[in-house]
This record gives C-alpha cells, structure tokens and sequence, in this order.
C-alpha cells in the first residue's frame, strides 16, 4: 500500500529539512514517493532495470536540486515534472521504450480461480488498450499518464506539463475520445 502522503505544512517542513541537509527528512521524502515515482518510469518504459534506474535517478537528482524548489508548488508536482523529463530524455536516447499494459501499472490480484476465458478476454482487452495508448500523442499519453497512472489532480498535472488547467482537461477528453473509439468493439460485443 502506497505510503499517505503529508499534508502541505508537514511536507514543507520536510522539504525545510531536506534544505538544511537533513537525511533522515529526504529519506522520509523517499519513502513517500518512491512507489508513484517507479510507477511512472515504468509504465513509460516498460523495462524493471530501466525504472528502477530511472526511479534512482530521479531521487539522486531531487536530491541534489532541492535548493531549486521554491514552494510554489507541491513537492510532488515538482518531483514528478523532474520524472517526465528524466523519462523523455531516456527514451530520446534509446527510442525504444515502449508503453506497459495498464495491468502492470497497478498490479492487481487476480485469484487463481478466474476462468481460462476471463482471463483470455482480460489480456486481450489489456492489449487492445495497450496498443490504443501507444497511438497516443507524447502530448495526450503524457497527460493520461499523469492522471491515471500517477493519479494526479488537474491543477497537479497542469503545473507538471506546464500548460493549463483547461488544457489538460481537453488533452484528457482527447485521450478519452481517442480511446474509446479505439476500444469501441469491446462495447459492440464484436471482439
């Protein structure tokens, strides 16, 4: 279970801290988004040595640029934003990253006793999704990404994107209209 995320004040004092070179605060930081952080390097790149490497990088650089956060946001707007760029860096140098399933992102537990055609409709609706995601725009995956992987506020993802709050909501309107025509055989029962 993810760990519950402070309240703005205490995450203040623990930035606060972080700034002073207090290692036990940025430690406390780490554990508080270390999972949504490798959730999101992996999602985007789909490889578990390249997210966890990447999850790494993204703290170490947080880390040494903490001077830099200036409070206007919340911490992890920032850290998240430092993720992005981090990924379209990677993936500008090895053009091969490629989108994980949505079932990966959030590991579900499937009990053992679904049946073989559950779970065959089941990998079959997570590729069609897959391969829906992977048509996306930079732009559009990047905001649906950011909403349903990292599950961030419209106000949050604007100021990661740096665009506004109405754009990110026609982005994901966009993305949702994208992907609903693409998956719409599921609905038609035509699959």
């Amino acid at each position: 279970m993810p760990a519950q995320l402070p309240d703005v004040e205490e995450e203040h004092r623990l930035i606060e801290a972080c700034q002073r070179g207090d290692r036990g605060a940025f430690e406390q930081i780490y554990r508080l988004y270390e999972e949504k952080v490798y959730s999101l390097t992996y999602y985007l790149c789909k490889q578990h040595e390249t997210a966890k490497d990447l999850t790494q990088q993204a703290f170490l650089k947080a880390y040494t640029s903490l001077d830099s956060f200036n409070f206007e946001s919340r911490f992890g707007t920032w850290l998240y934003r430092l993720t992005m760029n981090l990924c379209i860096d990677e993936r500008k140098k090895s053009e091969r990253m490629q989108l994980l399933p949505i079932e990966h992102a959030r590991a579900p537990n499937f009990t053992s006793t679904e049946s073989a055609d559950a779970d065959a409709l089941r990998n079959e609706f997570s590729d069609a999704v897959e391969g829906a995601i992977t048509k996306l725009s930079d732009t559009l995956r990047s905001a649906f990404v950011l909403k349903y992987v990292a599950v961030l506020s419209y106000t949050e993802i604007s100021e990661t994107l740096g665009c506004s709050v109405g754009t990110v909501g026609s982005r994901l309107n966009s993305c949702l209209k994208i992907l609903a025509q693409e998956l719409k055989h599921f609905n038609d029962g035509s699959s």
